[in-house]
């Protein structure tokens, strides 16, 4: 929802929301590939789980990411109509902020293949820098869509998705 109109001048993106992703990523990738695969400094959780264990979770998180992030993406570039609006289907009827959220549950996943303590730290701090993202993005399209979206933001949940 976000991107398709922020490409198009409508809305607006945190000045260091795309250098902040790129550093998180790769700086994730570097610690997780040192620590589970080389350093080992803090993997020793590693060996209190059957690898069968793990490497079902870390698939299951890396299915159910790529799938927010690529219905997300479907929706922002494929589906999004002509004129600005609130996007509310799809994954965007499940939480807010699929593409976000499909990029974080991927990281688990990989956190759950080797229990990288060291990654797990790095993948809290990122998860604070998209928090402070989605809420500076949530803030522009109120002011954008003003009852629609905060009717969306009562209905869809930020992170989770809402239940009731």
């Amino acid at each position: 929802m976000v991107v398709k109109f922020l490409h198009e001048g409508i809305g607006e993106e945190h000045p260091s929301c795309d250098s902040g992703q790129n550093i998180f990523i790769v700086l994730y990738l570097v610690a997780w590939i040192a620590d589970s695969f080389w350093l080992r400094w803090s993997t020793f959780l590693m060996g209190s789980f059957h690898w069968l264990l793990r490497g079902s979770l870390a698939l299951m998180c890396i299915i159910v990411g790529v799938y927010l992030v690529q219905g997300a993406h479907k929706v922002v570039y494929d589906e999004a109509p002509a004129n600005p609006q609130v996007i509310d289907w799809g994954v965007f009827s499940i939480v807010r902020h699929p593409m976000y959220l499909g990029v974080l549950i991927i990281m688990i996943g990989l956190f759950f293949w080797s229990f990288s303590l060291i990654s797990i730290s790095i993948w809290v701090g990122f998860l604070f820098f998209y928090d402070r993202m989605a809420s500076y993005e949530e803030e522009d399209l109120i002011r954008i869509f003003g009852e629609n979206y905060m009717e969306y933001q009562r209905r869809v949940g930020k992170w989770f998705p809402k239940l009731v």
